[in-house]
C-alpha cells in the first residue's frame, strides 16, 4: 500500500426559561442603565438598533428599576445582546462588544469550509464529540448557498441579503444559539458545509460581511486522490434506490460512464469516467488555487488553519496535526477524543487493491496534478499558511508509489491517499 512520508450535559435551553425570573431580572437592570445615561450606545440602543428579538416586551419596559444590583451578578453585553439575537446584523452588534469573564468563543465561532473528500466528516465528528464545541445540526445546513436565499455582494442585480426567516432559524435552531448561550460562550458552535470551498465567488464575501470573525478550517487532499473519490462517492449513489439518494443528488454527464463501469463493460475505466467529471478544461483540473483565491481574497490569511489530509490521516502525525488545529481553534486538545473517527470513508471500499488504469493515463493526470499543485504551494506559502516544499513531498511521494505499482505491460493499480 502507498504511504506518503509524513511532512511538516448541555443544559435546559433559554428557550425553556423566556420570559423568566433571569429576564426580567436582566430587564430592570437594563431600564436602570439607560435611565442613568444618555448615550446612544447604551444596550438597549444596540440592542434595537441590532434587530433583537424575543427580550423584552412592553410589560418588562415599564418595570421600575431595581435597587443597585451587584455588579458581579450583572450579565455581560455581548452575552445579554446574544441571548435576544436572531439575525446577522444583531450578531455584529453582539460582537463590537467587549467579553466577558470566561467567554472564550464567538458565536458562531469557526467553520470547517472543505474541501469534500477531504475527510471534513470525519473531522466534524472528532470536534462534535469535544466538549467545548457545538456542532451544527445538519453537519451541513449549507445556508449560506441553498437554503438562505442569500444574494450576494457581487451579484450586478440583487441586494445584499439573506432571508431573515432562515437567518433566525439558522441561528437558532441550525447553530443552537440558546446551548451557546447558556455556556457563557464557554463552547465554540460550528458547521462545515463543504460546498462552501469550491463556491468562493458565491459564498466567501457574504460570509465575511455577515461574519466577519469567523476562523476557517481547510483541508486538502492529492487532488487525484479527490476526484477519484468524488468519482466513487457517484457511483455508490447510482447502485441506490432512487428513493435512497442523497439529497444533493443531481444527474450529471458522468453518469453514464459509471453505469457502464459498474456494469462491467469491457473498456470503460475509472480514467475514462474521471475524464468525463472533470470536464474539457484540462488547466481547471485538481486545482484548488481559484477557490482559496476567493477565500483568501475575502478573509484575512490569519484566520485560516489549513490542513494536509495526508497528515490528518496518517497515524504517525495525526496526533500533532489535531492538537495543532484546536489550538488555532481556541479549544483544549486535552479534552479532545482519543481517535479521529473514519466518517463517510470511501477508500477501500471499493477496489482495496487500487483503481487500474493505464500508465500513460495515469502519467497525464499527474502531469497537470503536478502543475496545480505547485502553484496551491506557492500560494499557502505566499500567504504564510505553508511551508511550500514540505507541502509538496506527500503528494509528490503518493504520485511515485503508484507509478511504481505499473507492471512491464504498462498496467496500474492506482491507490487513493
Amino acid at each position: 500500500m502507498c504511504r506518503p512520508p509524513i511532512g511538516g450535559h448541555g443544559k435546559r435551553p433559554f428557550t425553556t426559561v423566556v420570559p423568566s425570573l433571569l429576564g426580567l431580572a436582566a430587564a430592570a437592570m437594563l431600564t436602570m442603565l439607560i435611565a442613568t445615561t444618555n448615550s446612544s450606545s447604551s444596550m438597549m440602543g444596540l440592542c434595537k438598533s441590532a434587530g433583537c428579538m424575543g427580550g423584552l416586551n412592553s410589560k418588562e419596559r415599564q418595570l421600575p428599576p431595581l435597587p443597585s444590583p451587584n455588579p458581579a451578578m450583572l450579565p455581560s453585553g455581548r452575552l445579554e445582546l446574544l441571548h435576544g439575537c436572531t439575525d446577522f446584523r444583531c450578531l455584529r452588534a453582539a460582537h463590537a462588544l467587549p467579553r466577558g469573564p470566561g467567554q472564550a468563543f464567538n458565536f458562531p465561532h469557526f467553520f470547517v469550509i472543505g474541501f469534500p473528500k477531504c475527510a471534513t466528516t470525519s473531522l466534524a465528528a472528532y470536534l462534535q464529540r469535544h466538549p467545548q464545541a457545538v456542532e451544527s445540526n445538519p453537519k451541513e445546513p449549507r445556508m449560506f448557498n441553498a437554503v438562505g436565499n442569500c444574494s450576494h455582494p457581487d451579484s450586478p442585480t440583487l441586494r445584499w441579503g439573506c432571508d431573515k426567516a432562515q437567518e433566525e432559524r439558522y441561528l437558532l435552531r441550525t447553530l443552537k444559539r440558546d446551548v451557546v448561550v447558556e455556556s457563557g460562550l464557554s463552547r465554540a458552535a460550528f458547521e462545515a458545509s463543504t460546498d462552501y470551498s469550491w463556491t468562493p465567488h458565491v459564498v466567501a464575501s457574504g460570509i465575511r460581511r455577515e461574519l466577519p470573525w469567523l476562523k476557517l478550517v481547510v483541508s486538502i487532499r492529492e487532488p487525484i486522490s479527490t476526484a477519484i473519490s468524488g468519482v466513487v462517492h457517484r457511483l455508490q449513489e447510482l447502485g441506490r434506490p432512487k428513493e435512497e439518494q442523497s439529497d444533493w443528488w443531481v444527474p450529471e454527464p458522468v453518469d453514464e460512464c459509471l453505469e457502464r463501469m459498474r456494469g462491467g463493460t469491457n473498456g470503460t475505466s475509472m480514467a475514462d469516467c474521471l475524464r468525463i467529471r472533470l470536464g474539457g478544461d484540462k488547466s481547471a483540473w485538481f486545482d484548488y488555487t481559484r477557490a482559496m483565491a476567493g477565500w483568501l481574497h475575502a478573509f484575512p490569511a490569519e484566520q485560516f488553519h489549513v490542513l494536509q489530509y495526508e497528515n490528518l490521516t496518517a497515524p504517525g502525525s495525526r496526533e500533532a496535526v489535531l492538537a495543532d488545529m484546536q489550538r488555532f481553534l481556541g479549544l483544549d486538545p486535552s479534552l479532545a477524543p482519543r481517535e479521529l473517527p473514519a466518517e463517510n470513508s470511501r477508500k477501500g471500499s471499493e477496489h482495496p487493491e487500487g483503481w487500474p488504469m493505464r500508465r500513460e493515463q495515469y502519467e497525464e493526470f499527474v502531469g497537470i496534478a503536478t502543475a496545480a499543485s505547485h502553484r496551491l504551494a506557492e500560494q499557502l506559502e505566499q500567504h504564510g499558511l505553508k511551508d511550500g516544499e514540505q507541502w509538496l513531498e506527500a503528494w509528490e511521494a503518493a504520485w511515485s508509489c503508484n507509478l511504481a505499482s505499473c507492471d512491464a505491460n504498462g498496467d496500474c493499480l492506482i491507490q487513493l491517499t
